[in-house]
This record gives structure tokens, sequence and C-alpha cells, in this order.
């Protein structure tokens, strides 16, 4: 399979799987880039508040805040996934029609408590199991202001490395350390307006020339339960 998104001979379908971030600014912005320069059929998934574990296996939120919202390239607003808010599984996602040629994973920044670590490589083996490509985006820098970030610091670099260490083999890492600062926000995590936009820009470009080609022997594909609603929130 080669890499790289202006390389390809078709336009891809292409999946972005995310928590608050991709459901406000950052992801939006991600989107239309994809979409408009990148030319891909774009569909999100974004839960605030959740992480690769919660989407593993599907999950229905405890929480009207938590809820997955789903969003696409042709359809750019807001909706509840599955009409419900519940997040569909992995394994509803990548059975979705039309067969989904990438999957974007966005997820990461609710694990800088340090848990769930072992979720990373099994959700990525299962998106390359289907024979859809995978890029993993990393977590953000954080911000110098904010409870939600005091001392998490070493967290964040000792995070990136162990999605690196656990993804490296499956995805392509985009590190969204190259593309943010510690400018100042509400919490430490978010970002909204520009400098979202910026971290979205540098994620789109990162993705063009950190594509490299993967083995061309695709996996054969598992077997996975009924589609989930194409329609898509970071913490």
């Amino acid at each position: 399979m080669a890499g790289g998104f202006f390389s390809q001979a078709r336009a891809e379908e292409v999946v972005v799987i995310g928590d608050s971030h991709s459901c406000g600014d950052f992801g939006q912005r991600l989107v239309r880039n994809l979409s408009e320069k990148g030319k891909h059929k774009v569909t999100m998934y974004c839960a605030p508040g959740m992480s690769v574990q919660h989407f593993q296996n599907g999950f229905k939120p405890p929480r009207e805040l938590n809820k997955c919202r789903t969003y696409s390239s042709e359809n750019p607003k807001l909706v509840q996934c599955q009409g419900t808010g519940d997040l569909p599984s992995l394994a509803q996602i990548l059975n979705r029609q039309p067969k989904v040629d990438r999957v974007i994973v966005a997820l990461g920044t609710n694990n800088l408590g340090l848990n769930g670590l072992k979720s990373f490589a099994p959700f990525a083996k299962q998106i390359r199991d289907s024979g859809a490509k995978c890029d993993w985006i990393g977590p953000p820098v954080l911000g110098k202001t904010g409870a939600m970030c005091q001392g998490k610091g070493p967290n964040l670099e000792k995070l990136i490395a162990v999605i690196q260490k656990e993804v490296g083999s499956l995805c392509q890492f985009v590190d969204s350390r190259d593309s943010t600062t510690a400018e100042t926000t509400p919490d430490c995590v978010h970002r909204f307006g520009e400098p979202a936009r910026r971290w979205a820009d540098g994620v789109f470009q990162s993705l063009l020339v950190t594509q490299r080609p993967v083995s061309s022997a695709a996996p054969t594909p598992a077997s996975a339960p009924a589609q989930a609603n194409s329609s898509s929130s970071a913490r």
C-alpha cells in the first residue's frame, strides 16, 4: 500500500476517531483539510473524555458530555453517533460501507494519567488487520496554566513514548508537539480558534510528509459486527 495522501490515484475513504479535540476546531479543520486539499471522503467519530479503550468494544457514556458525535466532509453537522450518542466499536466503524481505506486515530490525551496504555497496540493491529492504513496523531503540548495539567508534564513524555512504541510498527505516528506550543488554554489541554486550526494544519502537513510505503501484503480482513452509522467531539 503506497502512503501519502496526494500520491493516491483515487480519493480515499478516511475515518478519524478522536476525543474532544476532534469534536472542536482542531477536528473540523483537519476534516476540511483532508477533504478539500486531499480530496478525500472523511467521517469523524469523536467523544469528549473518551480513550482508545472506550472505542475498542463500544461504550455507553454515563454523561451527556461524553456522548459520541459524528460528522463528515459531506455532512458537517454534528449529530449523535448511532442516534443515541453511544460509542460504536472499532469493528463497527471498520465494517461501515463504503470500505474504510485509512483510519486516523487522534486519541491519547485522556490517557495522561498513564491509564490504558496496553490498549494502543491491539487497537492499531485491528485497524491493520482490516486492510486499512493507519495514522496516529499524538497528544499536543500541555499549556502553562490549568489544574488539569499540574504535574502531568513528565506523564506526557512517557505517554507519547509508549504510543510510539506500541503502534510504531503498525501506524504512521504524527507528533503533535511539532505543531503546538504551550500557549495558555482554559484548562491547559484544549485549544480553540486559531491555535487549534494551526495544530490541525501542522498535523495535515505532517501526514503528507511522514507517509511511507507500508507492506503491500495486506492482512486478511477480520470479520466485524454490523456497520455503524456514519456521521462526529477530545476531552
